[in-house]
């Protein structure tokens, strides 16, 4: 049965496609998942689209706003998605969803940055004015919000946090290599401190090949060495905090992504920071997000409704 949706929102992962119809007080209303196409970009935007035209039949047949929250950047001054994870890289998704879509056009969003605006409006960083959102799993991203918008930067690039190269004492003080990162560069913090850097961490310290569910337990349970694993990530971690303190100066920071559950992560990083800011700092509040599995679809959504009402319609 159709129902009357407020706005709706697609989280394009690289193994599924989930989307989330929600109604004015942003509860989710309707849902459903699909595989995400590998094989071509025809393919996926064949996908796409159908679960455009399935969000606006399941809304009663009216085109609300949709969002498309996404591993990647589109290019300002060409429209073309930069991706890794999806078989769409140097192509005009937006003008081709617009183009197949009758003219209908949808928002399309970095999901990490979609992350950070749910989180900033909608979930954990909803009382604060400048929340940074960092979604910490296979890579190392996010976004930053001030007063409820989206910063966007110049590029869309503006929360890459996790290029921003490691320090070098820091990969002294525990002899850590320098690795070289899917950006192109070398040294990134994606490579050390996002879930597989903390393997990679893990693999250098013990020499095993060790996943970072390993480290999904009770602290108490878990074994020295993978505990002094665990205490290095935190630390570089808390360094980037520390880096994102000195520039944006956020009074909230939510954590996201599967890695973000590892035990004692926020207390570890509130603890750390607390030893590394300058004097009269204070930190920011760094807590879990609140949107769960909504969270980046939801944001893509709010980012498509803040669209249209910029347009006044």
């Amino acid at each position: 049965m159709a129902r009357l949706g407020h706005a709706a929102g697609l989280d394009v992962g690289g193994t599924k496609i989930a989307a989330q119809l929600f109604d004015e007080t942003w509860n989710v209303i309707d849902a459903r998942e699909v595989a995400t196409p590998k094989t071509s970009y025809a393919s996926l935007l064949n996908v796409i689209v159908n679960e455009i035209n399935w969000l606006h039949a399941t809304g009663d047949g009216v085109q609300i706003p949709i969002g498309i929250g996404l591993p990647g950047i589109v290019d300002p001054r060409t429209g073309a998605v930069l991706t890794a994870n999806l078989p769409a890289s140097g192509h005009p998704l937006w003008t081709d969803l617009v183009q197949r879509l009758a003219g209908f056009d949808p928002v399309i969003i970095n999901d990490c940055r979609a992350f950070a605006l749910s989180e900033a409006v909608l979930g954990a960083g909803h009382d604060h004015e400048t929340v940074v959102g960092l979604v910490i799993g296979t890579g190392l991203a996010g976004g930053l919000v001030f007063g409820g918008n989206l910063i966007k930067g110049s590029n869309g690039a503006a929360g890459e946090f996790g290029h921003i190269p490691i320090p070098t004492h820091l990969l002294q003080k525990y002899g850590l290599p320098v690795l070289w990162c899917g950006c192109g560069r070398s040294g990134c913090y994606e490579t050390l401190g996002s879930g597989v850097g903390l393997s990679r961490i893990a693999k250098h310290v013990t020499g095993e090949d060790i996943d970072a569910s390993a480290f999904a337990k009770n602290p108490d349970h878990i074994a020295p060495d993978l505990q002094r694993c665990l205490s290095i990530w935190i630390d570089l971690l808390s360094e980037l905090v520390m880096e994102l303190c000195l520039t944006v100066d956020p009074d909230c920071i939510v954590l996201g992504g599967g890695a973000s559950k590892a035990p004692g992560l926020v207390s570890g990083l509130t603890n750390a920071l607390d030893g590394k800011l300058l004097t009269a700092m204070t930190g920011p509040m760094i807590c879990l997000a609140q949107g769960g599995p909504q969270s980046g679809a939801r944001g893509a959504a709010f980012a498509a409704v803040m669209a249209r009402n910029a347009k006044g319609s």
